[in-house]
């Protein structure tokens, strides 16, 4: 396990405070499907980068198999991860784990982060959110010599390696890039999917399965600096024997001279605003899906001659259930929050078949058995 972070140099801290504008640290994102070469080109990066300490946090040894539901293993995690009819979120499911387990994988990240740039001399600890195996898998990924080589004047570049295939995945660390002043950029691996499967079939570990790779291709969003302003420094890559660094560098350069602006309070109360509007809009979006959901039943239950007082009992009991649900996403049910969190909200009432529709369905008539 590495030696815990105990102090850093000076520069990292000042320059963020006094300047700005510069700093030493990046937050690299890598994105693309199983097989596409991501982890390839962060370790190459950090063999033949050394004029930066780069620390490559992998997600699949963060996040480990033993940590899920014993039916399941790892790559079976990531067909939960792009299954569009996901489980109920229930803390028995590997759907509510998996969630679970990624926000602790930030938090992580981030309290790692708040260690190094506020020059706490004492070692970093573990949070109290966090697993002794997803702990000890963390710190045995920090570079041993960081400490030294920090306080030497180095950048730090975080490279944040998992798929990373939707936009709002990758704006977390967007987010935690503007909290720390610190450069962002995101590294596309370009893949065909039949690629992708040779190249899954000559992993030495275990093989991801082909359908997770071929249904993760079809939800991809690949960034965007058009649609999305904050996937402004973007670097499109491509797997092959030997990868080109030096467009790589230029990127991390590019990144850390050009570092995210923290948000003014102006800014803090735009996005309140914004979050009040995003609720607003969800939940009218869900009142919709479980009005039709109410009606659906009553239409079904009539064209089966139910009596008239158990359509009556029934009525009253779908009313209850549809209540229920609206009042868990009004208290703010952060297992429900984080189901619903990757849905596209936008007239999904109008579309039975999208996912907020599905999941609002299963969820109805689970509750309603």
């Amino acid at each position: 396990m590495a030696t815990p972070i105990v102090k850093v140099n000076k520069k990292l801290h000042t320059e963020q405070q006094n300047l700005g504008r510069k700093t030493n640290l990046c937050i690299c994102v890598f994105c693309g499907i199983p097989g596409s070469g991501k982890s390839s080109l962060a370790r190459v990066l950090c063999q033949n980068d050394s004029s930066r300490v780069h620390f490559h946090v992998e997600y699949d040894k963060v996040i480990p198999p033993f940590e899920l539901d014993s039916r399941r293993n790892v790559k079976e995690r990531r067909f939960f991860e792009i299954e569009s009819e996901c489980p109920q979120h229930n803390g028995d499911t590997d759907f509510s784990l998996w969630k679970m387990q990624r926000s602790q994988v930030t938090l992580l990240i981030e309290e790692f982060l708040n260690h190094v740039i506020n020059l706490e001399d004492r070692p970093f600890s573990k949070p109290k959110e966090i697993s002794e195996k997803m702990w000890t898998a963390f710190m045995e990924m920090v570079p041993a010599e960081l400490d030294s080589l920090l306080r030497s004047g180095h950048e730090l570049v975080l490279l944040i390696d998992d798929n990373m295939y939707l936009h709002s995945m990758r704006h977390e660390y967007f987010k935690m890039a503007r909290k720390f002043s610190a450069g962002f950029c995101e590294i596309f691996m370009e893949s065909d999917v039949s690629e992708a499967l040779r190249r899954n079939k000559t992993r030495s570990v275990e093989h991801v399965p082909e359908e997770t790779i071929i249904k993760m291709a079809a939800k991809l969003e690949p960034p965007d600096r058009h649609k999305f302003s904050w996937e402004d420094h973007i670097l499109v890559a491509h797997a092959c024997s030997q990868f080109e660094i030096e467009p790589v560098v230029q990127l991390i350069e590019k990144s850390i001279a050009d570092p995210v602006q923290r948000l003014s309070e102006s800014d803090e109360e735009e996005k309140a605003t914004s979050r009040y509007e995003c609720s607003v809009s969800t939940l009218h979006q869900i009142d919709l899906i479980l009005r039709k959901c109410v009606t659906d039943l009553m239409v079904t239950s009539r064209n089966r001659q139910l009596p008239a007082n158990e359509l009556k009992e029934l009525g009253k009991k779908a009313s209850k259930v549809k209540e229920k649900i609206i009042q868990e996403f009004k208290r703010n049910n952060q297992e429900f929050l984080a189901a619903i969190s990757e849905f596209n909200i936008q007239d999904a009432a109008k579309d039975s078949q999208s996912n907020l529709s599905k999941f609002m369905y299963e969820l109805f008539h689970s509750e309603l058995s």
